[in-house]
């Protein structure tokens, strides 16, 4: 079980201490949906609120908290074709947290065949949750952004209030994750708001 660590500390540096402070899961496990983990670093338990353990006893687990909508990709690269090449292919998934949340998860890993040619991934598995958040936001401020410059244009073609108004109903309603607005008129005298 601990071969791949034994492995890296021949160096005679502390690399397995090292390995297991790294804000990444480090893993080794057999190719397949079904394959065994032959070692997870303990941040495993961190960020996905299952233990090491848990993932070596049960070679099921990690395809069992993949999201429905990313287990396809997630699957794509078990595939031998991959076999000794060192070359990664990056994948991002979503995965299912003990407590039931969902975290991104950015997968990079090489497919080498161990001392009895059975293909085992040798992986860092990177916790991306914050990025693909940022992202989201920012993908959302640039369609409100959008929706602003399409109002002014529309308001400067049409100064009809009524028809505005519902272009701007039409216009934030398409907006990514809105799912109801409210669109207040400042009143004449600047000082009034009309819903």
């Amino acid at each position: 079980v601990n071969e791949f660590l034994d492995q890296i500390t021949s160096g005679g540096q502390d690399y397995r201490r090292l390995v297991e402070r790294l804000p990444v899961i480090v893993y080794t496990s057999e190719m397949g949906e079904h394959g065994r983990w032959y070692y997870v670093s303990p941040q495993v338990e961190e960020i996905l609120g299952y233990t090491a353990e848990e993932f070596k006893a049960d070679p099921k687990l990690w395809a069992s908290l993949l999201h429905p909508e990313d287990r396809e990709r997630a699957l794509e690269n078990e595939t031998e074709i991959y076999l000794g090449d060192r070359s990664t292919r990056p994948v991002e998934y979503r995965m299912r947290t003990r407590g039931g949340e969902t975290v991104w998860m950015l997968d990079e890993a090489v497919l080498e065949a161990d001392d009895e040619g059975v293909p085992v991934w040798h992986g860092v598995l990177y916790d991306i949750t914050e990025r693909k958040q940022t992202e989201v936001e920012l993908q959302r401020a640039l369609a409100q952004q959008a929706v602003v410059a399409k109002l002014g244009e529309r308001a400067l073609r049409d100064g009809d209030p009524e028809s505005l108004m519902r272009a701007a109903i039409s216009l934030i309603g398409a907006v990514d994750g809105v799912h109801s607005a409210c669109i207040w008129e400042l009143g004449r005298d600047g000082r009034r708001l009309n819903l």
